[in-house]
């Protein structure tokens, strides 16, 4: 009986060590045997779970199996082992793979089929089935649209071609070929030959067909020009856009490309023209930014219409934008006094040159009073208008071109205007009209623009290297920029700017407001530091040219400067006589340095005397005291003379010692004032000791 009970408790050991170990297979049968005897529920559970782990054994081993397969490329066995493994598991996502497996070799028949019917020449079927391998195998759907796109073609189903090969980023050469060759085909002409563009040209086969492309673009261009003059649009029937913008963007664009690419001059007259109409249709609804794109680069040469079109264009630009008021500048003014535009601002010359400065003083206005912090362009404004007026004076009947330096400067013609000028001195009612005047046109005129301008790092950039070969028009543009570099080097108290002083003396005789300028900033200055840096440089102004007013100016900075120190204690008394001294012999009538001066020698003579008593030279105080204009310092040493004859009274003084002692000082009193009551108490002092 015992060994009936030992031969099951034996079996279940041996079945939970194989469950533990996960080896369900061997445990499950074990289980089995043990509860045919026991029948008990935990046993039956674990029963359970042998059966469901070997199913999931089993199942993944047939999910391997099929992925294996798969690699292969064996569809029919994957799909065999994923059914096999769903009727295993029920696994949800395999149903969904064994559909897309089923769908896929149907594909891959729909291909095979496709290629069958490609080489049998059956183009249209061959792309239908391309399409059926394309629905059902999504992996390759690129090559396989590729290759269906390519058999449209050979079909003639151009249209369906090119919005496949539209969709795909190709760098096949036979698929960029056969996208471009398809456009053609349906009159893209301009597409064809962007995407031709890609392809190197090879052979003369391919060569002649981008010619032919090309031309069938220019005639439709042409095509379409025409058109454009014949359809007029009509408010409000919905064709505005017909002969507008698009029609004109498209003749200039496309025409523009045949032009820059084949080099088709024929084109150029009926792009340019496309190019100025779309500006117009452009201008009209408002695209401002869009017209200047249009327009740029600007061209070579500049004629009238161009030029005033320019000037519209960036005037309503810097209207709205600062960035714009350089461009405008450069085209206003030359526009407003350009002969062909003038003549339509009104029906008379009255009235017309009424129009003219009303239009100038608009174009003043919109920089004062939109900019008000825009001071630069306002001085470049007023050079350049300064200019063109003078300039338009002086071409007055003659049929010679007129505009603004920095216009002449960009767009050519400066050599005549300088030439113009030349022979015209007597025109001109003073040397720095006259100089300013070419120099704005000449080959350094920039300099001065970047003076107005503030740029004083590139103020040099359009100065020759030497000046020996300058002009007259050159040199005075280099006198005045180092003139007014100087300026701002002083004012920033920078040391060491007296070279650019140099040319000063030069500049001032040509031009004597700049001196007056110079002059009339060195009066105004302040500070210290500011009176010194003016005085240093008129110092050395004057030492190349001394007139007059350089010397008045110098003569005046110096006495206000010392007169400072010395309040300051900066300066000692003796250091501001021998400046105010100077100061005089520059400019005698200095009012300044002489009261001034007056003011302080009493100061100076209580000085001297002070130190000839400290060294016990009387009789050099006394003659001190004499020559001194001034009471105080009479008095001051008559003090002194006054205190030694109270100390007289000392009874150890001898009266010998004290009768020689009265008697020098009677006489240094007499000298300076003999009737001080001082000498009556001398005089009783004698009588006394007598």
């Amino acid at each position: 009986m015992k060994k009936k009970i030992q031969g099951p408790k034996l079996i279940l050991e041996r079945a939970e060590k194989l469950f533990k170990k996960g080896s369900y297979a061997l445990a499950k049968p074990a289980f089995e045997e043990i509860n045919a005897v026991l029948q008990d529920e935990d046993i039956a559970e674990k029963i359970k779970i042998c059966e469901k782990e070997i199913t999931l054994l089993e199942t993944k081993e047939l999910i391997r199996k099929g992925r294996r397969s798969l690699k292969k490329g064996n569809l029919r066995d994957a799909i065999q082992y994923f059914e096999e493994a769903y009727r295993l598991s029920g696994e949800e996502w395999l149903p969904e793979k064994i559909s897309s497996l089923k769908a896929e070799m149907a594909g891959r028949k729909s291909f095979e089929a496709a290629k069958d019917a490609e080489q049998s020449g059956d183009y249209e079927k061959a792309a239908e089935l391309y399409e059926e391998a394309i629905s059902v195998n999504e992996t390759e759907s690129k090559e396989i649209l590729l290759r269906r796109a390519h058999i449209l073609v050979k079909a003639g189903k151009y249209e369906e071609a090119v919005s496949i090969f539209g969709t795909l980023n190709i760098s096949d050469e036979r698929a960029v070929y056969d996208y471009g060759f398809a456009l053609a085909k349906i009159k893209k002409y301009y597409d064809c030959l962007k995407v031709w563009d890609a392809l190197p040209e090879k052979n003369n086969t391919f060569s002649e067909q981008k010619k032919a492309v090309r031309s069938l673009l220019a005639a439709d261009l042409y095509e379409c020009f025409e058109n454009s003059k014949r359809c007029v649009p009509k408010p409000g029937l919905g064709n505005e856009d017909k002969g507008g913008i698009a029609q004109w963007e498209r003749i200039y664009e496309q025409g523009k490309y045949l032009t820059d690419t084949a080099g088709d001059k024929e084109l150029s007259g009926l792009t340019e023209y496309a190019r100025y109409s779309l500006a117009g249709d452009l201008w009209k609804t408002g695209q401002y930014d869009k017209v200047r794109e249009l327009l740029l680069p600007y061209p070579s040469q500049m004629n009238a219409g161009i030029t005033e079109a320019y000037a519209k264009l960036f005037f309503r630009l810097a209207e709205m934008s600062r960035e714009y008021l350089t461009e405008f500048t450069l085209f206003w003014l030359t526009a407003l006094y350009s002969p062909e535009t003038y003549i339509k601002l009104a029906p008379d010359e009255t009235r017309r040159e009424k129009t003219r400065q009303a239009l100038i003083q608009k174009g003043e206005d919109l920089i004062k009073k939109k900019y008000p912090d825009c001071s630069a362009a306002l001085a470049c404004w007023k050079a350049e208008k300064k200019a063109v007026e003078t300039l338009h004076s002086l071409a007055a009947g003659k049929p010679f071109p007129v505009g603004t330096p920095r216009f002449i400067k960009k767009f050519g013609g400066s050599e005549p205007i300088l030439e113009m000028i030349r022979n015209n001195r007597e025109f001109f009612s003073d040397t720095e009209l006259y100089l300013s005047t070419g120099a704005y046109y000449s080959s350094a005129g920039q300099s001065l623009f970047h003076l107005h301008n503030r740029n004083y790092e590139e103020v040099f950039e359009g100065l020759p290297i030497s000046d020996k070969a300058a002009d007259e028009f050159v040199s005075y543009c280099i006198e005045r920029v180092y003139f007014e570099y100087g300026l701002y080097c002083l004012e920033k108290g920078e040391p060491g700017i007296g070279r650019y002083f140099e040319t000063a003396a030069a500049l001032f005789e040509k031009s004597p407001e700049y001196e007056k300028t110079f002059i009339d900033k060195a009066m105004s200055s302040d500070h210290l530091h500011e009176m010194q840096w003016y005085e240093n440089a008129l110092a050395y102004i004057y030492a190349k040219r001394p007139v007059k007013k350089i010397g008045e100016a110098l003569s005046i900075i110096m006495a206000r400067r010392a007169i400072r120190m010395q309040n300051r204690r900066q300066l000692s008394l003796r250091s501001t006589e021998a400046v105010l001294k100077k100061a005089l012999k520059l400019h005698t009538d200095n009012e300044l340095a002489r009261t001034s001066l007056e003011s302080m020698q009493a100061e100076l003579d209580l000085e001297d005397l002070i130190r000839a008593i400290e060294k016990h030279k009387i009789n050099k105080a006394c003659q001190i005291a004499v020559k001194s204009q001034h009471r105080e310092v009479k008095e001051e040493f008559l003090d002194f003379i006054r205190y030694n004859v109270e100390h007289l009274d000392d009874p150890d003084i001898k009266d010998r010692e004290r009768l020689f002692l009265l008697n020098d000082f009677a006489k240094w009193c007499a000298r300076v004032d003999e009737s001080h009551p001082l000498m009556k108490d001398i005089d009783k002092r004698l009588e006394a000791l007598k």
